[in-house]
């Protein structure tokens, strides 16, 4: 089942495989980290579980920017979920294994490997219920720190490719880590209310910067491979990046609604 790492087309064909490969690698990721390198675990796990999931999702952004010369933009966009599709499948398993960790282990332990996990999600509880008197500016701080996320998405994407799938780690690390904290908190019987609370808005949103890493590396993809100098070629990538990127940005605002007024409640 390993070989799927580094077989795109598989890999595409068995999203939810990857879920587990994810699980496994992170896991052994956190474990390396913890015993090697305790204080700085919460770099090194993320590093680790990137490295082991690059080779398979930059195979996938070629597959897409290959595609791109031979459908029509509505064909295209259905081509584009098979990737997609793989990321989300990563990003669970990601969330999956640091949030198992984070329960299992001692809370002295999980304050030191994910002491920048704990302090990032801090400060942003803190912006939120600091600073805002009303839902309404609730969401003008989610939407404007989620613009940021999704920009900083596109361009590490431009410029490395698929070395952008640190962002759909780095936020998988920080979600698995407050959904563990929850469980220490309540017990493990809250770990399906605290999966549903954040996958809630937190799916949408991760889908929104997988979109955007999609674009940019087919951008990327195609200034590597000089395709962009192809003047029809260059037409039909612009228009499809435009359209990915007005689509990942509705559904940025829709989760972000969802976490405002929605997650909430639950």
């Amino acid at each position: 089942m390993i070989d799927i790492l580094f077989n795109a087309k598989k890999a595409e064909r068995h999203p939810w495989e990857m879920m587990f490969i994810a699980i496994f690698y992170s896991s052994i990721s956190i474990l390396v980290g913890t015993w090697v390198f305790p204080e700085y675990t919460s770099l090194i796990a993320v590093f680790f579980t990137m490295a082991s999931c690059l080779y398979v999702t930059q195979g996938a952004i070629k597959r897409e920017s290959v595609k791109e010369g031979y459908f029509d933009e509505k064909h295209l966009l259905r081509e584009h979920k098979k990737p997609l599709k793989l990321f989300l499948a990563l990003f669970i398993g990601i969330v999956i294994s640091f949030a198992f960790w984070t329960y299992v282990l001692p809370t002295e332990t999980t304050s030191q490997i994910f002491s920048i996990q704990e302090g990032v999600f801090g400060q942003i509880k803190g912006s939120i219920t600091g600073d805002a008197i009303s839902n309404g500016g609730v969401l003008s701080i989610i939407v404007g720190n989620n613009l940021k996320v999704l920009l900083v998405s596109l361009i590490i994407a431009l410029i490395y490719g698929a070395g952008a799938i640190f962002i759909l780690t780095w936020n998988a690390s920080i979600m698995g880590y407050v959904i563990g904290g929850i469980a220490n908190q309540h017990g493990a019987i809250s770990f399906p209310l605290a999966f549903t609370k954040y996958f809630l808005h937190g799916l949408p949103e991760m889908l929104s910067y997988f979109i955007v890493i999609l674009a940019g590396g087919i951008i990327y993809t195609s200034v590597v491979k000089g395709e962009l100098t192809q003047e029809l070629k260059m037409r039909r990538v612009f228009l499809d990046v435009f359209i990915l990127i007005g689509i990942a940005i509705l559904l940025m605002l829709a989760s972000a609604v969802v976490e405002v007024f929605i997650s909430p409640l639950i």
